[in-house]
């Protein structure tokens, strides 16, 4: 009987709606939302793996520099041994 006199409740509410989201442009400002995210994470990444890749080359020159064969001083074997130390002392306190 209802649809006699128009739309029903539900499809006007529907209506409004659609309409409403796009005067306030949802959509666009949905997927630009996405983009930035997304953007970022992409940044976010990129920077990630900048410090990691600076980390593992500081790690191969140090690990160079603990198997060079020049040990041209007492200082520098000493300064080896206690950067060795601090590693041993590390693996032991982990909860194996």
């Amino acid at each position: 009987m209802w649809s006699f006199f128009g739309e029903s409740w539900q499809k006007r509410l529907a209506k409004q709606i659609v309409k409403y989201f796009i005067e306030q442009r949802v959509r666009e400002k949905f997927t630009q939302g996405i983009d930035e995210y997304w953007q970022d994470t992409t940044k976010g990444f990129e920077k990630a793996a900048d410090a990691v890749e600076a980390d593992w080359n500081k790690y191969l020159e140090h690990l160079r520099e603990i198997t060079s064969p020049k040990t041209e001083s007492k200082e520098y074997v000493e300064k080896i041994i206690k950067e060795l130390e601090i590693l041993r002392d590390f693996f032991a306190e982990i909860p194996w």
